[in-house]
């Protein structure tokens, strides 16, 4: 019986995907059967290829993804999960700040996909998925005013693709994540703060990297082969 989700001989792509919960796509993704090449600033030995790089340069973005789609042979599914969380308040995020928060979470997300397009264009089945977060929902409780403005675009950027590239039968969707256990929250969040976040979660606890990794592996699978544009919430109930 052929599983539901499967990504058997699919060619896949994660930004981000050395640490955290790019790292937890890699591999949920290789077993369900995904060749799969990973552009970061640090190596990923786990995945087939690796490439370093800094998503928010357009013109490394775009050779990186260019290198990943040759190596691989091809390219069916992006995985935009690049991004940065700085903490700081309204009034202390300097336009440095902002800039730097803005070009690795929302261009870099921009890039990536422009580069991967002709990429996707010519697999059958091609898909995107981006990462937002709950921040772009509503607002941050762990990070600052740069990341939660440069994860609403995110949702808007996903949303516009997948109108736009719904015709040619590329599939975008995006995964907002709240809580989850990485190094990330536990660096902005003191042991006091992370108990009042966890006790305010419905489900009574952080998420998992690979619960958001198996979040993003079905709707790069043909089993969300009738779901784009959406976003899908990953939150433990926390609004």
């Amino acid at each position: 019986m052929t599983p539901l989700v499967d990504l058997d001989g699919a060619t896949v792509l994660v930004t981000g995907g050395a640490t955290g919960i790019g790292a937890a796509i890699v591999e949920t993704a290789q077993g369900l059967g995904a060749r799969v090449g990973v552009v970061d600033l640090s190596p990923a030995p786990a995945a087939e290829v690796s490439v370093e790089a800094d998503v928010s340069s357009p013109e490394q973005a775009a050779a990186a993804v260019a290198e990943v789609g040759e190596r691989l042979g091809g390219l069916q599914v992006l995985v935009t999960n690049a991004g940065i969380a700085p903490v700081g308040r309204f009034d202390d995020t300097s336009p440095a700040d902002w800039r730097r928060t803005m070009g690795v979470n929302l261009d870099g997300t921009f890039y990536c996909a422009r580069a991967a397009l002709p990429l996707l264009r010519a697999a059958p089945g091609g898909a995107v998925v981006t990462m937002a977060s709950i921040a772009g929902r509503s607002f941050s409780r762990t990070a600052s005013v740069d990341y939660a403005a440069s994860k609403g675009g995110v949702i808007a950027l996903t949303r516009q693709m997948a109108h736009e590239l719904a015709a040619e039968q590329i599939r975008v969707n995006c995964v907002c994540p709240g809580p989850v256990d990485t190094d990330i929250i536990s660096r902005n969040t003191s042991p006091e703060q992370l108990a009042v976040l966890v006790g305010g979660i419905p489900l009574g606890r952080m998420g998992t990297p690979a619960e958001v990794a198996a979040v993003v592996c079905f709707l790069a699978s043909s089993a969300a082969g009738y779901l784009t544009g959406a976003i899908i919430d990953v939150n433990g109930g926390l609004g």
